[in-house]
């Protein structure tokens, strides 16, 4: 039996209790990861312009930030090392150039928009996963001015360069022992310190063929360090691949050390090998660009794999088929699907859209129909927040429009977090609508999202089976707070969200009904029961500090008359009263309304931790 008093002083006051029992309906999305690459090389997607004051660029990521938060996204890919520069306060590599339009120059005012980018992710409720390029030293020399302290100039040494017909590129020497080093060192900073979610890698190892600059990739120019480094290899293709494995090694390996929380992935070529699986046909990881995919996860050194899928279902670079074959080598580990929004501006030959207008959202759609692909990643983002390529951004608003958390990978152990303090709900009149507020819990530690999910309020559920029976997540948030506006009853929980998408237990319900007109006075319901046994005893009381007449009546949740309680005189005093069950039947929303002296002031009564 579960007994609930409320003494209450009468003669200032319209006071309401509710009797309620949580209820939900149980639709629950699976979660999945929902990701967007911002890239800021070439200022493709921010900043806008690096000539920009830091408040425009600041308002820039924002505004980016917000629509990708609107259309569902959960996850950012956030570009900060392009050609061994940094979009952060590097103790190690020199501020970008597509930053402050001078490699080397601090931005003015000074700010850190890794950590500016963070803070709004987070507050967002989004994963910021920290975007790099390994090896990548300069995709066209002379493009710009070098800083004095870049890898270019303090060690000449480390660099493979390669000529085309035009331009030449240079990127660290993947053989050489120091640069190894060297990027675990640069990548370690940032998971030291910075609050990521992520690191990420992209594709670019050794460098892709190019045919229009008469580039056939590399060839010998890496002789000598092979010569120097070879660890014994003979072949040069399986040393190459070996140099790349070392490193994803020591970025993983440094990464666990610090924040074992902190995940990584790499996002390589979208074809492994050619012909595999039989029919596809292209370019390859494996032998173009020597990277090996599959040795990484088979040494268990990246948390999740992604790769570029960037081409549509049929032919020779089928979708379908790839993306069946990379979500079954990844295996135990989590595979995300990356995608090519940029294609649906391209054309054919003959004048044809490269992709049709349902393509991605058709992806989408098959991604979701293979449990086993766990996710899907946009490139770019300025093709959904700037640009709405064939309406890409109302296509995934409409599929992403029930908010869900990234998954849970399983081999990454984090600790549950408290529950959120103190939850409590008020009306916003400015506003019209019904505020939810919490407090952070008490000893937590790193970012909290929170995770807000409704219930309506049609049968009864036990706590224990709160979330189980939750209508999915209404609201993922990093702030303590969620405004709603409500047509019919509901209730709420709210859960901390860790890292890992490791969430806490659920708070105690919230049950919100809209406002009750109570003769010609709109009012606020307060605070329900937390849960009722049938059969258990329901108590009201009042206190009075002269005599007055008190009237109480019973109304159910939405707003019709169930009764009357009393309507009478009573003398200073305090009463109790018991309600009767035959009023109550099946526990659903039901409200007390007292009210004295004719006052109709609300006076918000907040149940019990």
């Amino acid at each position: 039996m579960r007994i609930r008093r409320l003494s209450l002083p009468i003669g200032l006051f319209v006071i309401i209790m509710t009797i309620h029992a949580v209820s939900a309906m149980a639709r629950v999305d699976p979660p999945e990861l929902r990701g967007a690459w911002i890239a800021t090389v070439a200022n493709l997607d921010w900043p806008v312009s690096p000539n920009d004051p830091p408040e425009k660029q600041k308002a820039d990521l924002v505004r980016q930030l917000d629509i990708l938060k609107q259309t569902g996204f959960n996850a950012i890919f956030f570009q900060v090392r392009t050609e061994c520069d940094a979009l952060y306060d590097s103790p190690y590599e020199p501020w970008s150039h597509y930053l402050t339009g001078r490699q080397g120059d601090a931005p003015f005012p000074l700010w850190d928009p890794l950590d500016f980018a963070i803070r709004e992710s987070h507050k967002r409720g989004m994963e910021l996963h920290a975007w790099l390029n390994p090896y990548r030293t300069a995709r066209q020399e002379g493009l710009y001015r070098v800083a004095d302290d870049h890898i270019t100039i303090k060690r000449p040494d480390w660099l493979l360069r390669f000529r085309g017909r035009s331009y030449t590129s240079s990127i660290l020497d993947p053989g050489n022992p120091e640069v190894i080093e060297y990027i675990a060192r640069v990548t370690a900073d940032i998971v030291r310190r910075y609050d990521v979610d992520g690191i990420h890698f992209d594709d670019y190892f050794y460098p892709y063929q190019n045919p229009a600059q008469n580039f056939r990739g590399i060839t010998g120019e890496d002789a000598e360090t092979f010569r120097k480094f070879n660890r014994g290899f003979t072949d040069i293709g399986d040393w190459r691949r070996d140099n790349i494995n070392l490193m994803v090694a020591a970025v993983h390996d440094s990464i666990k050390a610090i924040k074992p929380h902190v995940k990584f992935g790499i996002s390589p070529f979208g074809i492994w090998k050619d012909n595999v699986p039989a029919g596809i046909r292209g370019s390859e990881s494996y032998g173009g660009i020597f990277a090996d995919p599959l040795a990484w996860l088979a040494q268990g050194k990246v948390d999740y794999m992604l790769p570029q899928l960037y081409w549509a279902f049929g032919g020779e670079q089928d979708y379908e088929k790839l993306s069946l074959w990379w979500a079954r080598e990844t295996g135990s580990r989590h595979m995300y699907s990356g995608m090519a929004v940029y294609k649906k501006a391209m054309r054919k030959p003959d004048g044809s859209p490269l992709f049709s207008a349902t393509e991605i959202p058709d992806q989408v759609d098959f991604n979701r129909a293979n449990p086993a692909i766990r996710g899907h990643v946009m490139f770019r983002a300025g093709n959904i927040t700037d640009h709405n390529l064939a309406g890409i951004r109302d296509s995934l608003s409409d599929r992403f429009s029930r908010p869900v958390l990234p998954p849970v990978m399983d081999w990454i152990e984090v600790e549950p977090p408290n529950a959120p303090l103190d939850p409590d709900w008020f009306w916003n009149a400015e506003r019209n609508g019904f505020e939810l507020r919490w407090e952070r819990p008490d000893h937590s530690t790193g970012r909290l999202f929170y995770a807000v999910y409704r219930y309506d309020t049609s049968f009864p559920i036990e706590p224990g089976k709160i979330l189980e029976r939750a209508d999915g997540a209404g609201y993922i948030t990093g702030e303590p707070g969620f405004f709603t506006r409500l047509n019919s009853p509901a209730c709420f929980v709210i859960t901390s969200v860790g890292y890992n998408s490791i969430q806490s237990e659920p708070t105690r319900p919230l049950c919100v009904y809209p406002r009750l007109v109570y003769g010609d006075q709109a009012v606020l319901q307060t605070e329900p029961v937390l849960y009722l046994e049938p059969g258990s005893d329901i108590t009201w009381s009042f206190t009075l500090n002269d005599r007055a007449r008190v009237r109480a009546e019973l109304f159910t949740g939405d707003g019709k008359s169930a009764g009357l309680l009393t309507d009478e005189v009573f003398d200073t005093g305090s009463y109790s009263k018991t309600l009767d069950h035959a009023l109550i039947p099946g526990l659903n929303g039901y409200y007390i309304v007292l009210e004295s002296g004719g006052i109709k002031r609300l006076q918000h009564i907040r149940a019990k931790r």
